[in-house]
Parts: C-alpha cells; structure tokens; sequence
C-alpha cells in the first residue's frame, strides 16, 4: 500500500499533495511573480540633495541615472538607482563618481560578476538635465558618462567609440 500511495504521490493524483506537486504551472507562475518583482523597474523619485525649500527646476541641476548604473555618488553622498531615479542638486563644481556591476564570462573574473567605476569634478549648469549612461561593448568592459540631456554634449566620462 505504500508503494502504491507513494506512485499515486508522484503522479500528483494523491489527494493529500500540495497544489504545487500536483501542477507544475504553479511553480511556473510563482517564480515569474517572484523573479518580476526582483526585476522591477528603477524608481522615479527624486533625491532633493540640497539644504533648505524645494525649487524650481530653473534653479537647480537635474541628473538621472541611466540604464546599466547602479549607483552614482556626489560629493561624497551615494545615490543608488534602486532608490532614485533622478536627483535634484543645486548648480556649480561637484565631485561625481559613477558605480556599475555587471556580468561576464568566467574567463574575465572568476566570481561572473565585474565592477567598473570613473569619477571626475563636472560644472553643472542651472536649468540643465544630466543624464548618467553606460554602454557594454563586451569583452569585459563598460564605459560610463555624463551627458547633457538637451543637447547630447558629454559632460564627464567615456563614451563608447
């Protein structure tokens, strides 16, 4: 009786078998919930980094944080893109270091995983939409750059040849 039982447990006819033994859909359906919610989409706040009231956009210097990078520091404060999607700063010299990681052969890095960063003083300008890109040609490298969003003019970093 016990073998039949256990037969009856692995078709997933047995009445006492969890949904998820009996439909394998289930499972399916589960790790796409699971996995969608790990991959959602980066958050569209705004990271007000300056002191005092809010202002309006004329008088401030807005970055946002591109596709590829993961987390971006302005004179010292770390903005991740998980976290923010863009961030407000008021205008002038700052020191900005761009953070990313990303995967690659075994035969580049043993661990699969490569971290690349570049950091550089950039002069923002009041009114100006900066955007953080990277680009990944492969081969176990990426390029990082600021670029003015209006005009397309590279502010800081490499971008791919």
């Amino acid at each position: 009786m016990a073998i039949a039982s256990l037969a009856a447990f692995v078709d997933g006819k047995h009445t006492g078998a969890p949904v998820a033994y009996r439909c394998p859909a289930a499972w399916l359906l589960l790790c796409v919930i699971v996995l969608g919610a790990c991959a959602a989409a980066p958050s569209q706040h705004v990271y007000k980094l300056y002191p005092g009231p809010v202002r309006p956009d004329s008088e401030l210097a807005t970055i946002g944080l591109g596709d590829g990078v993961f987390s971006l520091q302005i004179d010292g404060l770390t903005v991740n893109r998980a976290d923010f999607g863009h961030v407000n700063i008021l205008p002038g010299p700052h020191r900005i270091k761009l953070d990313t990681w990303y995967l690659v052969s075994v035969l580049v890095d043993p661990s699969g995983l490569k971290s690349d960063e570049t950091g550089s003083y950039v002069d923002l300008e009041p009114g100006h939409r900066y955007l953080v890109r990277s680009s990944d040609p492969g081969g176990g490298m990426r390029y990082l750059w600021i670029e003015d969003a209006d005009s397309g003019q590279l502010v800081a970093g490499a971008r791919r040849p």
